[in-house]
């Protein structure tokens, strides 16, 4: 998983049922090329997502991001 793909991860793509993170991107809009990935979680991680939820409760919905970064840090071009 890419360091852009993963910070900037939403709760619709992690499944704690089938414990599986998805992430489906473009690497080259022009030949409309498609990276699909799906990364299995262990008891682990699916622990520390769900302590990552807890802890930022009110932004849980399925467009929030899971590891949210306010300001200039949220840039990932730097």
């Amino acid at each position: 998983m890419r360091w852009s793909e993963q910070f900037s991860l939403t709760w619709s793509q992690v499944d704690f049922r089938r414990k599986l993170v998805f992430c489906v991107t473009t690497k080259n809009p022009k030949a409309r090329k498609v990276r699909r990935l799906d990364v299995p979680l262990n008891s682990v991680s699916i622990a520390a997502l769900q302590d990552q939820k807890r802890i930022d409760g009110k932004a849980t919905g399925p467009k929030a991001m899971v590891f949210p970064r306010p300001g200039p840090s949220s840039d990932w071009d730097w």
